[in-house]
């Protein structure tokens, strides 16, 4: 009867002393892992949380002075020299409609709507349009000048000031180092005087 060979198994002891055979060596490196060691061993400070809270911003012009921030999660792009249709009695806030990437999309006077008025003089096909989308909604925003990105912490927004100009403050999220406003795109393009004018 021949006999059957044992697999031959090596016990926890052995397979531990082996491990510490792969373990790196010498006075430098183990000083650089102690190092490393006491560096993921730091708690984090204030500066870092208030660097992971922070949000991107286009900050951009209305009108000749008001400063405006739309947070980059609804920015989805920049455009100049596009050509607008006009549409027939439409709100008094709505420029027209343009092509963005197949879909024909609704482009607002930020400006009208918040002031019932305008003061820009200057022709459509020199000014900027910032593509806003939230859930479904796409719209097309003017302004006549683009500043660059800003970084702002929800937390530390100043509140906006209850004015009468002001179609809604609801409309802003809030005030950065005193002179952007932070626009609260889901709270316009939720409304339902845009969604009624725009559908």
């Amino acid at each position: 009867m021949a006999q059957k060979k044992l697999a031959r198994t090596t016990s926890p002891k052995k397979n531990a002393s082996n491990a510490t055979a792969y373990l790196p060596k010498g006075d430098r490196v183990q000083l650089l892992l102690k190092e490393r060691a006491k560096i993921l061993a730091t708690p984090m400070t204030t500066k870092d949380e208030d660097n992971r809270q922070l949000n991107k911003y286009i900050r951009f012009r209305l009108g000749m002075h008001e400063q405006y921030g739309i947070p980059y999660e609804f920015a989805t792009e920049v455009l100049s020299h596009v050509h607008v249709t006009p549409v027939p009695c439409a709100d008094f806030f709505i420029i027209g409609t343009m092509n963005y990437r197949g879909l024909l999309i609704a482009v607002l006077d930020l400006e009208k709507l918040f002031y019932k008025k305008s003061t820009n003089n200057i022709p459509l096909n020199d000014m900027f349009i910032i593509i806003i989308q939230y859930r479904n909604i796409s719209m097309g925003i003017t302004t006549n000048y683009i500043y660059g990105s800003e970084s702002f912490n929800k937390q530390k927004l100043d509140a906006p000031l209850p004015t009468s100009s002001i179609l809604k403050t609801d409309y802003i999220l809030g005030i950065h180092q005193g002179q952007t406003a932070i626009i609260n795109i889901p709270s316009i393009l939720t409304d339902n005087l845009l969604i009624k004018t725009t559908s």
